[in-house]
């Protein structure tokens, strides 16, 4: 099986993972967050960006690792099974916003 660190997105693409339904309180306890079932967004966090399209300049991906962001289009990525956990490839123009 392959780590992440062995994954080199293609240009355009964006490799992730999904950060998990939950909000922590100020005193840390963590609570499930009910989310109806026709949700169509997940939060991410980004592992790793491909190259910037070259004949492209208007596609730049602006994003970098550790970013967290909010990615539409619920479950339309590919899945990527690696030792170290699932990750997804998504395209840049999934990513609608970036959460600081």
């Amino acid at each position: 099986m392959i780590h992440s660190t062995q994954i080199k997105p293609m240009p355009g693409k964006i490799l992730v993972k999904k950060l998990p339904d939950e909000t922590t309180t100020k005193s840390g306890i963590i609570l499930p967050t009910d989310q109806p079932v026709n949700q169509q967004y997940d939060f991410i966090e980004v592992v790793k960006v491909g190259k910037n399209i070259e004949d492209r300049p208007d596609c730049n991906i602006v994003v970098k690792p550790g970013d967290k962001c909010l990615v539409m289009g619920k479950g339309i990525y590919d899945t990527v099974k690696c030792e170290d956990g699932i990750y997804f490839i998504v395209n840049q123009s999934d990513i609608f916003v970036t959460i600081e």
